[in-house]
């Protein structure tokens, strides 16, 4: 959905690799929460901290009644 909202912009998916990990948390967390679009954060995740990971999964979890739809933080912890 480009465009949802006027968010555009989170679709961009030049993310730096030298984002600072509170950066990452930070604007996912507010991007999860203004838009409860998954694809717009992914180009975070890998920089986020664990307990930011954890965050954004309950989130996007709660704005989606679908079960099938549910995220695992699990899945997108640095390991």
């Amino acid at each position: 959905m480009n465009g949802y909202n006027g968010y555009d912009n989170y679709n961009n998916k030049t993310t730096s690799s030298d984002i600072a990990q509170n950066e990452a948390d930070i604007k996912a967390l507010d991007i999860i929460q203004k838009t409860g679009n998954w694809q717009y954060i992914e180009q975070y995740l890998p920089h986020m901290s664990t307990d930011a990971v954890k965050e954004v999964v309950k989130i996007y979890n709660s704005k989606h009644i679908d079960s099938s739809e549910h995220k695992k933080a699990s899945d997108y912890i640095k390991k």
